[in-house]
């Protein structure tokens, strides 16, 4: 497995950053609008206020509810799990199963940073001048 992407801020800080490498990359895809997949019970709710703001900021739409339905369930499992047994083996796999949707919406520095927004559409001025 290859290393993950460090922010741009961190290349920028341990002098890392270079130009011609990694001025394409961008910091933060497109803002866009997300409404909850499912009905939300108090846990998955609680969840959902947290994480949503920055799901619209990685540009999730409705193509991604299935992946967040699934890990409001995980969500929702693995807290009923470390209530009754925190030690459990099923606990762990649920805490693993979130941690990796998680990490699939970018909630962690090195994988926000491999969500990429679509470059905008050049304007007319560019089009002109190319």
């Amino acid at each position: 497995m290859s290393r993950p992407r460090k922010p741009l801020a961190v290349l920028k800080v341990e002098g890392g950053y270079r130009g011609d490498r990694h001025a394409g990359r961008k910091d933060q895809p497109a803002a866009g609008q997300l409404e909850p997949p499912v009905k939300l019970n108090p846990r998955t709710s609680k969840l959902w206020k947290r994480i949503a703001p920055q799901l619209a900021l990685h540009g999730c739409g409705q193509c991604d509810l299935p992946l967040l339905e699934l890990l409001l369930h995980y969500w929702d499992q693995w807290q009923l799990a470390k209530e009754s047994d925190p030690a459990a083996a099923g606990t762990v796999r649920l805490s693993r199963e979130c941690e990796r949707l998680l990490r699939a919406f970018g909630f962690s520095p090195s994988d926000r940073q491999k969500i990429t927004q679509p470059d905008a559409p050049p304007s007319e001025l560019e089009e002109l001048l190319a």
